[in-house]
Order: C-alpha cells, then structure tokens, then sequence
C-alpha cells in the first residue's frame, strides 16, 4: 500500500512540474520569450539559467574573497552576470 502511495505522489509531483513548465512564461514575462517551446525544450532552458547563476553566483562568491577582485568582478560584469535571472 505504501508503494502504492509513494508512486501516486510521484507522479503527482512530475504532472506539477510538467504544468508549471508550461504555465510559468504566461505568468512571468521574464520567461515569454519561452512561450512557444515544448516543456522539455523550456525544462532545459531553464536548467541552463539556474546552471549559469549558480556557477557565477559561486565565482562572485570567490571573487569577494580574493586579491583580485576587481579583475574577476569586471569579467562578471562582461558576462552579463546579474541579468535579472533567478539567484
């Protein structure tokens, strides 16, 4: 019974997850550009966004600590980290 369960809230959770890929750029304008892709296709963009401002979030992170700071903040900047995206 409790397999049972367990799978039912599973899949409950991933119908979710599916539905909020294909709500989200219809609530969100930063996301409308995404409005005409598939779930997968908008899953993997996101994915790539939250990659990307965790590993320069984490260098920005560093770059706070180290000698040259300026040097690695200035190659943020570059970057075009901070756009606006989820941290």
């Amino acid at each position: 019974m409790r397999k049972h369960i367990g799978i039912e809230r599973l899949l409950n959770m991933i119908n979710i997850a599916h539905s909020m890929t294909k709500i989200l750029p219809y609530i969100d304008n930063m996301f409308c550009e995404y409005r005409n892709m598939s779930a997968q296709e908008f899953s993997h963009k996101l994915n790539e966004l939250i990659n990307k401002e965790i590993f320069f979030g984490s260098l920005a992170d560093c770059a706070q600590t180290a000698k040259n700071s300026d040097i690695i903040m200035e190659f943020l900047a570059a970057m075009g980290w901070n756009q606006g995206y989820a941290a």
